[in-house]
């Protein structure tokens, strides 16, 4: 968004997530799928746009032995985090799961293994473009729509990222309901409020991401952390699936 003081600001955005959450997660689930529709569309658009540009670049092997390539690959993997996404909601699919996993996961496979990759090389088209990290849907609207385009596009894309941060939120207040009826965690944190909202959980899920805001401001460093999170949780659903011989699997997947 460009603000200025952006701690404060993303403080201020996950109180008034806590606050819609408050009165029920139904209310956050319509407003990410209005959001998520439209930065779909507004993705094509601009993937339309730099369709024409695509062969302007022209492509290398990358230079370097095998330590100085790997953290590139790294960031490239983790562009691909929508995919562990799709993993995560097997276990509320609609049977049979195998065949409604598989049409979840196409749009994303798309998604992530043809228009960011194409995207990719439409940001490499761009003359003379350094410096710039965070902005990237940004710049390309700029130079192949116009700068309103990239207002736009920034704007939306923005508010799918704090869709993200409800998400995250809603993940921290299913894992503390979860463990109070398994008494893992003391029964208050089960209780629900009029909304049908476990108040005391959502009241620490967003109190701990701020704390956090307001110990390191840097949002650039905190975004970072995403990356921990995201490898941290296919590690976990890797190792665990695969250790579970309770679980159908064949050898060749386990491995």
């Amino acid at each position: 968004f460009n603000v200025p003081n952006p701690e404060l600001w993303a403080i201020g955005a996950i109180l008034t997530i806590g606050v819609l959450s408050w009165v029920g997660p139904t209310k956050g689930g319509t407003i990410a799928t209005v959001i998520a529709v439209s930065a779909s569309l507004t993705a094509l658009v601009l993937f339309a746009f730099t369709v024409p540009g695509l062969s302007k670049v022209q492509l290398t092997m990358p230079v370097g032995g095998f330590m100085k390539n790997w953290p590139v690959f790294v960031g490239i993997v983790l562009a691909l985090s929508g995919v562990e996404a799709i993993a995560n909601l097997t276990g509320v699919m609609v049977e049979p799961v195998k065949k409604t996993s598989r049409r979840a996961i196409l749009p994303v496979l798309i998604d992530v293994a043809v228009l960011t990759f194409l995207l990719g090389i439409a940001m490499n088209a761009i003359p003379g473009l350094k410096g710039h990290t965070e902005d990237m849907l940004r710049v390309l609207g700029n130079h192949y729509i116009g700068p309103w385009y990239g207002t736009v596009i920034s704007i939306i894309f923005g508010f799918l990222l704090l869709s993200a941060g409800n998400t995250a939120i809603m993940g921290l207040v299913s894992i503390q309901f979860a463990l109070a009826k398994d008494r893992e965690l003391p029964p208050v944190f089960a209780k629900l409020n009029r909304f049908g909202m476990p108040s005391l959980a959502l009241i620490l899920a967003v109190l701990m991401p701020i704390i956090v805001i307001v110990v390191e401001k840097d949002i650039v460093h905190l975004a970072a952390l995403y990356a921990i999170g995201v490898v941290g949780a296919i590690a976990l659903n890797l190792a665990t699936s695969a250790t579970n011989f309770s679980i159908r699997l064949k050898l060749w997947e386990r491995i």
